[in-house]
């Protein structure tokens, strides 16, 4: 029997509070315990899953704005979206010239880096999207490579990603999305060939729904597939950002959720803002992450409800409510592709059958390693970098 106890979370030390018949647990960063046991977890296990992945790409162009220049080789960067945000205001009524600087052109795309990340822990993965057709664009041709297979239907989109020291800006052209849709899809492989990978697929992962128009057909058409099999697979989402989406839109996916989500496992990963957007349409009006994610999944009905904020993760599901604190960097060297790569680590941690804390540790920790190092962590260097972070705690 549950004891249920009215206590506030005070701290982000480890605390076992009980409420409505969920335990709810609140994890430091520096809790070497949790640390150790992950890793050591990870190292023990040699397990490659199948993942269906798409069904986004993007060429992301890295973009440093100039706040003053000092030379051809020398420049300060404008620091932070609220310094850029005031250059943009008070040029109101006037103009302004703004330099931009590109730094690297990479791969991008919520479902191209959350495959690569993914790759990068051993896992099998068949992608479907827009790598390039009838060609993969070059940008892609890594990716294409490490995949067990591709099934590419048009062009990527294209990303100015304007890093901030606090955030990004990431500017869209979407010209080929349109015709990333379900009809398309069946043009390029055959139904019964489809639903052969989906015999073996063990997780079906879908973002950037608010960029594909016609995502809501997709993700039908692979459930009509899903609800016949004897082993159905999980699904992951991130819907990326739906604030452009109307109200009636993002209602119409969360009922398709909701509705996937009585038959199979239902990952739903957000970040904070993207929570408390969707919590108000739903009705919920939270300031705790904690209570939001819990909340947000009794309205929807999914496995699993995932809120990411910069600093660490929370995670609610029917036995358990948490919150693991991350290895936050305030000068990170790439942050587009971060959230991707948390999702990525949580899902590898879902598939090998870790707790869901454990899962969390996992998200922070990848996306932790990323953004330092501007690139996915295979699993000997994810491993390494928890255990050098456990090192650093007395």
């Amino acid at each position: 029997m549950f004891l249920i106890l009215n206590l506030k979370i005070l701290s982000l030390y480890s605390t076992n509070i009980l409420v409505k018949q969920h335990e709810i647990m609140t994890t430091n960063y520096q809790d070497k315990e949790l640390l150790n046991q992950t890793a050591k977890k990870l190292a023990s296990l040699d397990s490659q899953k199948n993942v269906l992945i798409g069904f986004d790409a993007f060429i992301d162009e890295i973009i440093h704005m100039v706040d003053k220049r000092y030379d051809e080789n020398s420049f300060d960067r404008i620091p932070t979206i609220e310094a850029f945000g005031k250059r943009i205001i008070n040029a109101s009524g006037m103009s302004t010239n703004i330099e931009m600087v590109p730094k690297t052109i990479k791969l991008g795309g919520n479902g191209a880096l959350n495959a690569m990340a993914l790759i990068e822990q051993s896992h099998k993965i068949t992608f479907i999207g827009n790598l390039g057709y009838p060609n993969i664009s070059d940008v892609f041709k890594d990716l294409a490579d490490k995949c067990e297979r591709v099934i590419s239907v048009t062009d990527p989109g294209h990303t100015h990603a304007v890093e901030f020291d606090d955030g990004k800006i990431l500017l869209g052209k979407l010209y080929s999305l349109p015709d990333v849709n379900w009809k398309n899809i069946l043009k390029h492989i055959d139904h019964n060939e489809l639903k052969n990978i989906l015999k073996s697929t063990n997780l079906l992962s879908v973002n950037n729904w608010t960029m594909i128009s016609h995502m809501n057909g997709i993700i039908n058409g692979l459930f009509s597939i899903i609800e016949g099999l004897d082993n159905k697979p999980g699904m992951f989402i991130d819907l990326a950002d739906p604030q452009k989406r109307t109200e009636k839109d993002i209602k119409e996916i969360l009922n398709i959720l909701s509705y996937i989500g009585k038959k199979i496992d239902v990952i739903f990963s957000m970040n904070k803002k993207e929570s408390i957007d969707m919590a108000e349409i739903i009705g919920i009006v939270e300031n705790d992450t904690i209570e939001r994610a819990q909340k947000m999944r009794e309205k929807l009905g999914v496995s699993h409800l995932v809120i990411h904020p910069l600093q660490g993760a929370a995670v609610a599901t029917k036995d358990w409510v948490g919150y693991v604190a991350g290895p936050y960097t305030a000068k990170p060297k790439l942050t587009t592709g971060a959230g991707d790569n948390f999702n990525a680590g949580f899902c590898s941690g879902y598939l090998q059958g870790f707790t869901p804390e454990e899962c969390l540790v996992l998200g922070v920790n990848t996306s932790g390693y990323y953004v330092r190092n501007a690139t996915s962590p295979d699993k000997k260097q994810l491993i390494d970098f928890m255990l050098e972070r456990s090192k650093k705690i007395s």
